[in-house]
């Protein structure tokens, strides 16, 4: 098991994450894995592999999480699939003791073909409130077949005040 850390994830890293401001507020931050791009580029993911795609901020409640894909795994009898939730751990770290969650989504298929797909387990509107920031993960629970050497899959992670 290897734990890439994009550039959403890191702590003070280069890419903002919108905070809810006031009560109520909704604001939404959109994270991509970009196959073609370092940290992966050029890497075959593994089983059980994680990547730390981005922030969930302190104090903010999760209200919907939408993934899309493009097709990454060109193979015609294709295999990836992953899970989405809340990745253990401090933010921006690679420790083999960072376990991620299938909260918001598990063993999707969505980027056998590429695609759309909203959350609808009730285990993604039900993560507690953190007092400090929190990382959502995505972990591989099946390789891809013939995995594509470019494509992304954006997740979008909706959070309230």
């Amino acid at each position: 098991m290897t734990v890439y850390v994009l550039p959403a994830a890191e702590q003070s890293g280069p890419i903002p994450i919108a905070y809810p401001d006031c009560a109520g507020d909704v604001v939404v931050n959109r994270f991509e894995i970009d196959l073609g791009s370092a940290p992966l580029k050029g890497v075959t993911l593994a089983q059980d592999d994680i990547l730390d795609i981005g922030i969930i901020p302190a104090t903010s409640q999760v209200v919907d999480v939408i993934i899309d894909s493009d097709d990454l795994d060109s193979n015609g009898s294709p295999t990836i699939a992953f899970d989405v939730g809340v990745l253990t751990g401090t933010p921006g770290t690679t420790g083999s003791d960072r376990v991620c969650g299938s909260e918001f989504f598990a063993a999707t298929t969505v980027a056998q073909a590429g695609g759309v797909a909203r959350a609808t387990a009730k285990t993604a509107f039900r993560v507690a409130r953190a007092d400090t920031d929190k990382s959502v993960g995505v972990k591989i629970t099946a390789a891809a077949a013939t995995q594509a050497t470019s494509g992304k899959i954006g997740v979008s992670v909706f959070v309230k005040g």
